[in-house]
């Protein structure tokens, strides 16, 4: 498999620069001639050839382009109460690796953390588990917002989703494939109780059953069942 790199745009002779290039030329040390993929957020791969390596880039010949089928076809996001510590970095990797399309990050009133100013490091997380997986598109990780701003989100998807640790009766749903998908899940602390209820009011109430997950468990579980009945784990 030929190594793959992020590119800022496509064209006939592409360059690979800034950390792509440390990858490519400090640990990989590939040379002019070595086959490469390169990826540029789009539906698309695009093998090529290095023509050239100089002290801050690398240029590549592109010689094909394919369509990629391991991009997600279905459009799920998971808006995720923000958790403790790192948890986002797991978060987002295994996330990027089953198929969501997008990770917003929301505050609500039992959240230990109160603010994320780690957007970045965790838009690169994502990148580089979308080249481990396969993915030309990678997860997009949106600044936070609050629950407020959650709600009013909603109202844009035709799906929406909430594991609900409250609930005591099985709701079953139903995934279209040509649907806009949410799926909410809470932080540590969970969702206070008028929070529950403005979030039931708007969304599907779903329930893991006796178990208590982890948050970072929870949206990784979730994710993987509706995307699923959604066909696209199977």
């Amino acid at each position: 498999m030929a190594h793959r790199f992020f590119v800022n745009s496509i064209n006939d002779i592409v360059h690979i620069v800034g950390e792509e290039f440390v990858h490519l030329s400090k640990v990989l040390r590939l040379k002019v001639g070595d086959e490469v993929e390169c990826i540029c957020e789009d539906d698309y791969l695009y093998n090529g050839v290095i023509t050239d390596i100089n002290k801050t880039s690398a240029s590549v010949k592109i010689t094909n382009k394919t369509k990629n089928l391991k991009n997600p076809k279905v459009d799920v996001t998971v808006f995720q109460a923000l958790p403790k510590g790192d948890k986002l970095d797991l978060i987002v990797q295994k996330l990027s690796e089953i198929g969501v399309n997008t990770l917003q990050p929301f505050v609500s009133k039992y959240c230990v953390a109160k603010s994320c100013n780690k957007i970045d490091r965790l838009n690169k997380i994502s990148k580089s588990a979308s080249k481990q997986c396969g993915r030309s598109r990678s997860l997009v990780v949106n600044e936070c917002i609050t629950f407020e701003q959650l709600l009013n989100e909603l109202q844009k998807y035709d799906t929406v989703i909430f594991a609900n640790e409250t609930e005591r009766k099985q709701n079953d749903f139903k995934i279209n494939n040509n649907d806009k998908i949410a799926i909410i899940i809470g932080s540590e602390g969970g969702f206070a109780e008028e929070e529950i209820k403005l979030l039931s009011d708007k969304a599907t109430s779903v329930t893991f059953g006796h178990r208590i997950f982890r948050t970072e468990t929870a949206s990784i579980v979730i994710s993987a069942i509706v995307l699923y009945k959604a066909g696209e784990l199977q």
